[in-house]
């Protein structure tokens, strides 16, 4: 190792398992302050402006709050997780605990959809808050003036 060089310490399974947790929450956090279940199809009156931002924007936040706790260059890998336990948990929820599941139209395509498209929001997200964070600037050739 030459000196003057910085080693970068690579986060523990431990902060992996924080960064998740905090993505899941912020879904989670999302979806209830907008009133909404994105896994609830109830027509054409689904499709709302609420609706809208818990399928793009809330992940989006997801992603960036993980690569926010990590700081390393694996949030926009992780990013994609805290989507895929928030969305299978509610769904979970709803049609286990829910009474009649709350007479929900399930469907698999849609939900395959949906669980897809925020997914890739939160990956997004995950590749920006990589960028904004400095995961690509610590060291190498890219922090080289």
């Amino acid at each position: 190792m030459e000196a003057g060089k910085a080693v970068e310490k690579k986060p523990g399974i431990g902060m992996y398992a924080l960064a998740v947790a905090a993505g899941t929450v912020v879904i989670l956090l999302g979806d209830w302050l907008l009133g909404v279940q994105l896994e609830v199809f109830k027509g054409i009156h689904t499709f709302t402006f609420a609706w809208m931002l818990a399928l793009l924007v809330v992940p989006f936040a997801s992603g960036v709050a993980v690569s926010a706790v990590l700081r390393s260059r694996m949030g926009k890998w992780l990013a994609y997780a805290p989507p895929f336990i928030a969305r299978c948990g509610t769904l979970a929820y709803l049609l286990i605990a829910v009474p009649g599941g709350e007479s929900i139209h399930f469907s698999v395509y849609y939900w395959g959809a949906l669980l897809l498209m925020v997914m890739e929001f939160g990956n997004i997200g995950g590749f920006l808050g990589d960028y904004l964070f400095g995961s690509y600037h610590k060291g190498g050739k890219a922090a080289k003036p």
